[in-house]
């Protein structure tokens, strides 16, 4: 990968013991530390290219013939081989010509600031030379490359001060037995023992991603998203799709207009924390969280004020066992006080229902989803802190439901079981207690699909069901309706849902929702960023997620909500 600033670079060894075993450095620092040793290099250049965001070492060297001919009355403060000598490098013919236009009128105004005032027509003719490669550009000095000790440990994090420069990683397992039969106490450290690895130029981190709008629904006006009012019965409630890793690079849709170090998770992990801490949620609900990167940033979200629970999904690992994903709900630790998690598993549930029935229903329902449901018990404040001294009324306790629904786009029999299951599961749970309830999640279902219908109405009819490829006959054993009244917080806010939640080369729609129950009042909603603020600043200038600012395939949701 590609490093960038912030971004950990995470090393990966593999040697041979002097048994003959080849085993991986996790093995290697389980059983002797000591034998694995790093450093971290930092490589630069004195000169590198004039072209913005290259700094690749320069190569040629501009020295215009214009200028070079009075080289010995130019070198004061005014003249191009001054306080301006960094432009004149550059790391091929093809960046120089791209850079040729700001030269030429550098060019022009070192000449007049000289007295030189050579008429246009010579100009001319000098671009024309070296267009023509005949004159203007020579080799540069000597590019001396600096090497500067950076760490030894195992990982390493680029800094700033590490931009436009190379990494080096040297690694030496002194275990090994050395190619001439030595034992390990007779090898030594010199340098042709070491093995080494050269990364990419280290990028900086790119900017924030644009400034969202929140729509309010009380004044139905629109204002700057800030960090909102804690109170009590107010809190921001977040739903988003961070797109895993094992689904970013297998994806067509995906790596082919996003740059590879941009679908690192290394990048992306830091981005989507980054995106995250500008929404100041109070409550998160994360999809698509793989069980190795919750393990990993879930101490960064701690120490931001954050608890959490995760599920992963019950299907089988795609490789390893931390590469499975799954949802994680977080909140804030000093607004509410974790009561109840209750963990549903759709597979189950089908075994359940349909046990009995053909064992076709079963293989064609069993797709591993889950969702994830905790009780939560806001705490009252008091003075400047959080206590829970005065307990709330667990009447007024808040209900979150964080789920993934399958995704294929053919089986929406298997979405609406999903989610029948799911209400069922929640009425179960609830029983006589009228919480409060917000439901937020993928649901892999557009605005006008039978699991929306049967969200926001309440129920389908076998009517609603004509449509719907249902091969196995699973709807009409199903009970279609449910006891709640949810409403979608964004299609309150603007009579209709966005125009997309998930924004591909391939599919531009809304997937994702946040239900709420009528004892949750929606006070506004963030709003959607427009295509301009998705792609402005992107690479590729293809219009699809994820790219270098936004890092899933998703956008998130936010919603302020009184309770």
């Amino acid at each position: 990968d590609v490093p960038v600033e912030g971004c950990t670079l995470k090393s990966f060894v593999i040697a041979r013991t002097k048994n003959g075993e080849v085993q991986a450095s996790d093995w290697i620092h389980s059983h002797d530390p000591s034998s694995l040793k790093y450093l971290w290099l930092r490589r630069s250049w004195r000169y590198i290219c004039a072209v913005t965001d290259c700094r690749k070492p320069a190569a040629i060297q501009f020295a215009p013939p214009l200028l070079h001919e009075h080289h010995n009355t130019l070198k004061n403060s005014n003249n191009l081989y001054s306080s301006d000598e960094k432009l004149l490098y550059f790391c091929s013919t093809d960046h120089f010509a791209a850079h040729w236009r700001q030269l030429r009128i550098r060019m022009k105004e070192a000449s007049r600031l000289n007295g030189l005032n050579r008429p246009l027509h010579q100009l001319e003719q000098l671009e024309y030379l070296l267009r023509l490669d005949a004159e203007g550009k020579i080799p540069p000095r000597e590019n001396n490359i600096e090497l500067s000790v950076l760490s030894t440990d195992r990982d390493y994090t680029p800094t700033a001060a590490d931009i436009g420069s190379t990494l080096i990683l040297r690694t030496l397992y002194t275990d090994a037995t050395g190619a001439d039969g030595s034992q390990p106490e007779e090898q030594s450290d010199q340098l042709e023992n070491w093995t080494e690895i050269v990364s990419a130029v280290v990028l900086p981190m790119p900017p924030l991603p644009p400034p969202r709008k929140v729509f309010s629904l009380r004044n139905k006006r629109r204002r700057p998203l800030v960090a909102h009012t804690s109170s009590p019965n107010s809190i921001r409630f977040l739903t988003y799709n961070c797109l895993a890793e094992i689904y970013a690079k297998g994806s067509n849709a995906t790596s082919n207009s996003c740059p590879s170090w941009a679908l690192a998770w290394t990048f992306r992990g830091q981005n989507v924390l980054r995106e995250l801490m500008l929404y100041n949620a109070d409550v998160m609900c994360l999809q698509e969280i793989q069980l190795d990167h919750y393990e990993e940033i879930l101490p960064k979200f701690h120490a931001l004020g954050y608890d959490s629970v995760f599920k992963k999904k019950t299907r089988e690992p795609m490789g390893m066992e931390g590469k499975i994903d799954g949802c994680a709900t977080l909140y804030r630790r000093d607004k509410f006080a974790l009561r109840e998690v209750h963990e549903v598993e759709f597979d189950s549930i089908a075994t359940q229902w349909f046990h009995a029935v053909d064992t076709r229903v079963l293989k064609r329902l069993v797709r591993g989803n889950i969702a994830l449901v905790v009780v939560l018990e806001p705490l009252v404040q008091m003075d400047l802190s959080w206590t829970s001294a005065r307990p709330v009324s667990p009447n007024d306790w808040l209900c979150v439901a964080n789920t993934h629904i399958f995704w294929d786009p053919d089986k929406a029999d298997v979405k609406l079981f999903q989610t029948i299951a799911l209400l069922s599961y929640l009425e179960n749970l609830l029983g006589d207690r009228d919480l409060p309830l917000l439901v937020g999640g993928d649901f892999n279902s557009t605005p006008d699909s039978i699991v929306y219908k049967y969200l926001s109405r309440g129920m389908v009819s076998l009517s609603d069901l004509e449509d719907m490829r249902d091969p196995c006959g699973i709807a009409s054993q199903l009970h279609l309706s449910h006891d709640f009244e949810l409403y979608s917080a964004y299609a309150l806010a603007y009579g209709r849902e966005p125009p997309y939640t998930n924004y591909t080369s391939q599919f531009r729609d809304t997937l994702s929702y946040v239900w709420c129950s009528d004892r949750v009042q929606v006070e506004a909603v963030v709003e959607i960023p427009s295509d301009h603020e998705l792609f402005g600043l992107s690479e590729t200038g293809i219009k699809s997620l994820p790219n270098e600012q936004w890092s899933s395939d998703h956008v998130a949701l936010v919603c302020d909500f009184k309770l």
